[in-house]
C-alpha cells in the first residue's frame, strides 16, 4: 500500500468516525454530560493539540492533519509520512476506541451501567497496562528517530538502531495481542 493509499484509507475512516462522533456527542450533550468539566482533556497529553471532553474537535483536528500530510506527500519522504502516519493511527485508535465504549455505555443503558463499571473496573489494569505499552512504543519510536537523524551513523549506531527495531516489534505485538485479549473480553461481557 502507498503512503497516498494509506492516507485516503485513515481519511475515509476519519469520515466514518466524524459520523459517529457527532451522534455520541449529541447523546451526551443531551444529557448534561458533556457541560461537567468541558475543558478536561479526554486523551493524555502529547496526543493531539484539542482539550474538552467532545469527541468531534478531536477528530476534526486528525482530519485536518491528515488533510495537510496529503497535500505534503509528495514532498516528504516515505519515512517521514509513515512516521507522521502512525501517529494518525494511534490518534485514530484512540478515538474509536473512546466513542465505541461510550456507545456501549449508551447503548446499555442505565440499567447496566453499575455492572459495565464493575466491569471495566475489572479490566482497568490491563487498559493502564495497554497505555502503558502505547507510550513505551513512542518512546522507542522517538529514539529511533533521532538515532536515524544522528550525522555521524557508525556501526554502532546501526547496531542500536536494529536493537530498538526489534523492541519496537516486540512492543507492538504486545500491543496488538493485548487489545485483542480486550476485544475478546468486551465481546464476550456483551453476550
Amino acid at each position: 500500500m502507498t503512503p497516498v493509499d494509506a492516507i485516503t484509507r485513515l481519511q475515509e475512516a476519519a469520515g466514518l468516525l466524524l459520523d459517529r462522533a457527532r451522534q455520541v456527542d449529541g447523546m451526551r450533550a443531551k444529557e448534561g454530560r458533556l457541560a461537567r468539566q468541558p475543558n478536561k482533556a479526554v486523551f493524555p497529553p502529547g496526543l493531539f493539540r484539542q482539550t474538552g471532553r467532545a469527541f468531534v474537535p478531536y477528530v476534526l483536528e486528525m482530519q485536518q492533519g491528515l488533510q495537510s500530510l496529503a497535500e505534503q506527500a509528495q514532498q516528504l519522504s516515505i519515512r517521514a509520512v509513515g512516521a507522521r502516519l502512525d501517529a494518525f493511527e494511534n490518534q485514530f485508535t484512540a478515538l474509536n476506541r473512546a466513542i465505541r465504549q461510550h456507545e456501549l455505555t449508551d447503548a446499555t443503558g442505565p440499567a447496566i451501567a453499575p455492572q459495565l463499571r464493575a466491569v471495566v473496573g475489572r479490566y482497568r489494569p490491563l487498559y493502564d497496562k495497554l497505555k502503558e505499552y502505547k507510550e513505551y512504543e513512542r518512546r522507542l519510536d522517538q529514539k529511533i528517530r533521532q538515532l536515524k537523524n544522528d550525522r555521524f551513523m557508525t556501526m554502532q549506531h546501526q547496531a542500536e538502531i536494529l536493537r530498538q527495531y526489534q523492541r519496537l516489534g516486540r512492543c507492538r505485538q504486545a500491543i496488538t495481542e493485548l487489545e485483542e485479549r480486550l476485544e475478546a473480553l468486551e465481546a464476550a461481557w456483551r453476550q
